[in-house]
């Protein structure tokens, strides 16, 4: 009682601030992200509110600062580490032409705008025109999850971001070195021989250090993340004593280890894995506790700057894209899409914002100006990306795609002993009967202290579904999983077994932790680019007499249509129904040139507007609804059909029905900008929903006043 008497704000205690920032770094974003606010923005804005401009809850001492500096180190490092280096040697020379147009002007027109019209200084005006140049790749998930990242609209910008990032971290250095020095010919000789040796140590010394190292102890996991946070840190001191901003030592230091860590290794995860669990979060945190919001709300000169800041970085962005394109030669919608992914500010406009305001280079009002920055400029590049990705993807779509043929493995996730049968039923009915791979009915067990009683019922259940299969001819192999997390396990199976198909049972539940967190469902859809399959059965399927399908739009662009489609015409061939097709024109046409059956099929052109459950009335209880519906921010993600069996209770009570995830190529979603945001990208396609179902109101609204002004009267 006594420690808590002398208890005063702000905290000073280096247990309970270091407990309240794990706190803000667990809560902030999963709270923030229900609202469609970025998980970055979010650590910021904690960070304000925890700060001496807010509720003054923790100061910012020299703790919080170690953690904040090594965090910025952290975000050039990765960045460095994850750069796709065999992509920019391919496209190097349009990289450079992008990265030259994307570092020029917007550093060129912020420069005029903050000398002429914010009439600050010299050095000031560079600094902050070199903001405007930075960009960040937080949408490139986003292009990873349409298939487009193989364009060369999209492999140039990645290039150009390396280009422009480390060009504006060479003005920082030079621009902040002569704001601190005296500028004289023995300093840029001294500047060029210390860039020349550093030089060499990056490129070529630390390459072949780490080449031995990793062949001599490449057993050793330990040692292997030792060296690779060594190297960070020591590259960034070395930098320093060169004269330079360690930050670029932490880039070239990952630029050196990039081709010795591989992507999705093990190695890179846990280097990832402290970096945005620990340092990159607090250091986000850091960068809120040190802007004075009170700036914005104190008359309309803090909302004069940021506006004009704001404008600046989007159409700077937008003419570099624009140039590109007359240069090139690319369509509107590849110019659009490289202005998409270019025009998110994030990683390094804070790295240079700090540094700048450390120096008296940048003021409070260019600091909370580039916060708001941030935050738009990373919702334009989500809505941008994701409207013009979607056109460029039904472009590219006529490319096929070679894939290895695999078998067709199903794994059937089980867990209540109710649904075991019907679930093992459907997936031998659905089984290609050329294949001779056995069925997988899985259980994940969660590890507890209840864990020997939970194997024992896993074996029971699994005992049924072993009779089942047995009974029909078919070979069965069970699989059982212990894990601390249901969808982890399930998604581990899927890749330790090379799984094609999986089917999960339909529970139709929607909790309060699942609407939080994200359900089995959402987090299986995120790992992996399976088919994926939800049957609701509630009587026999063999009663079905027909099979009603309905078809997202422009899901014959997707990778697993084909894959998709015969599986629906090997289940009509199995139980004797019919098929008939709801679809859009182009797809239907698709459709009749794959499709293969024995049994009658009906085509019928749906159009987009029309309810899906106008559909649904027409259907009798013997028929099977199947959606084919795609996973969010996919080419072919339709919102109308995805929600629908969650939020019709008719269709649950009455109907069979499925909803079908087709196979999707994923691309590299595990890229640093994704990570830092999420801190995840945020979720924008429910937005998009909502403003063309706005839209649509408002059309009609008119066309129906537009009727009635045209309508004779008699």
């Amino acid at each position: 009682m006594k420690y808590f008497s002398n208890i005063a704000l702000p905290f000073v205690d280096p247990i309970l601030v270091f407990c309240i920032l794990l706190l803000i770094v667990l809560f902030a974003p999963i709270i923030l992200r229900k609202f469609r606010i970025p998980g970055i923005i979010g650590l910021i804005i904690a960070g304000i509110f925890i700060g001496p401009h807010g509720f003054n809850l923790v100061m910012n001492d020299s703790s919080i600062e170690l953690f904040g500096k090594i965090g910025l180190l952290y975000i050039m490092f990765l960045a460095g580490l994850e750069m796709d280096l065999l992509e920019f040697k391919r496209t190097r020379y349009r990289s450079i032409v992008f990265g030259a147009f994307t570092f020029f002007i917007p550093i060129t027109i912020g420069y005029l705008v903050s000398y002429y019209i914010f009439e600050y200084g010299l050095l000031s005006s560079i600094l902050i025109g070199s903001l405007f140049s930075t960009h960040t790749l937080l949408s490139y998930p986003i292009a990873s999850k349409l298939g487009i990242i193989k364009n060369e609209a999209v492999t140039i910008t990645i290039g150009g971001t390396l280009i422009t990032d480390t060009a504006v971290l060479i003005v920082l250095t030079l621009v902040t070195h002569i704001a601190e020095n005296a500028l004289s010919i023995w300093f840029w000789l001294s500047l060029l021989v210390s860039l020349i040796i550093f030089g060499i140590i990056a490129l070529w010394v630390v390459p072949r250090v780490s080449r031995w190292f990793f062949r001599h102890f490449h057993f050793d996991a330990s040692s292997q993340f030792i060296f690779v946070l060594s190297t960070m840190f020591l590259m960034s001191f070395m930098a320093k004593v060169a004269g330079i901003e360690p930050i670029i030592g932490a880039f070239l230091a990952g630029l050196a280890l990039n081709k010795f860590i591989p992507e999705g290794s093990v190695l890179m995860n846990r280097v990832v894995f402290i970096g945005n669990t620990l340092f990159i979060p607090i250091f986000l945190i850091s960068v809120g506790m040190i802007i004075n919001i009170e700036l914005l709300l104190n008359g309309t000169q803090a909302l004069y700057y940021s506006g004009i800041l704001i404008v600046v970085a989007l159409v700077t962005k937008y003419l570099a894209a624009y140039l590109t394109q007359k240069v090139f030669k690319y369509s509107r919608t590849e110019r659009n899409v490289i202005f998409g992914l270019s025009s998110a500010h994030a990683a390094a406009i804070l790295a240079v914002v700090i540094v700048g305001y450390r120096v008296h280079l940048i003021n409070d009002y260019i600091l909370n100006g580039s916060i708001l920055i941030i935050l738009v400029s990373c919702l334009v590049s989500s809505f941008i990306t994701e409207i013009e990705g979607r056109k460029l993807a039904i472009i590219e779509s006529k490319k096929t795609y070679n894939k290895a043929d695999l078998l067709e493995r199903i794994l059937v996730p089980v867990s209540n002993p109710k649904t075991v049968d019907p679930l093992i039923e459907f997936a031998i009915l659905i089984k290609d009967k050329r294949s001779h791979e056995p069925l997988y009915p899985l259980s994940v067990l969660l590890d507890d202290e209840n864990l020997s009683q939970k194997i024992i019922s896993s074996k029971n259940i699994l005992q049924n579904a072993i009779k089942l299969a047995a009974a029909s001819d078919i070979q069965l192999q069970t699989v059982t999983r212990v894990d601390m997390n249901i969808a982890d396990g399930i998604n581990r199976a899927i890749k330790e077994l090379l799984i094609t198909n999986i089917v999960l049972g339909w529970t139709g539940q929607t909790t309060s932790s699942k609407l939080f967190f994200g359900s089995i469902l959402d987090k299986i859809l995120l790992k992996n680019d399976k088919m994926v399959m939800i049957p609701h059965l509630k009587r026999a399927i063999q009663q079905i007499k027909q099979i009603t399908v309905i078809v997202s739009p422009n899901a014959e662009i997707e990778t697993g249509f084909s894959q998709w489609l015969s599986t629906i015409n090997q289940l009509s061939n199995n139980i004797g129904a019919t098929i008939e097709f709801y679809a859009l024109k182009e797809s239907l046409q698709r459709i009749k040139e794959d499709i293969k059956s024995v049994h009658a099929i009906d085509y019928f052109e749906w159009n987009i507007n029309e309810n899906v459950s106008n559909i649904i009335a027409k259907k009798s209880e013997n028929n099977f609804l199947v959606f084919i519906t795609a996973r969010q921010r996919s080419v072919s993600y339709c919102s109308l059909i995805d929600n629908l069996p969650r939020q019709s209770y008719k269709l649950v009570e009455y109907f069979d029905f499925m909803i079908l995830y087709p196979e999707q190529i994923q691309g590299k979603t595990t890229s640093f900008t994704k990570r830092l945001d999420g801190l995840d990208v945020s979720p924008i396609q429910e937005n998009i929903d909502r403003f063309n179902k706005i839209s649509k109101t408002v059309r009609n609204v008119f066309k129906t006043s537009h009727q009635e002004e045209n309508t004779p009267k008699t």
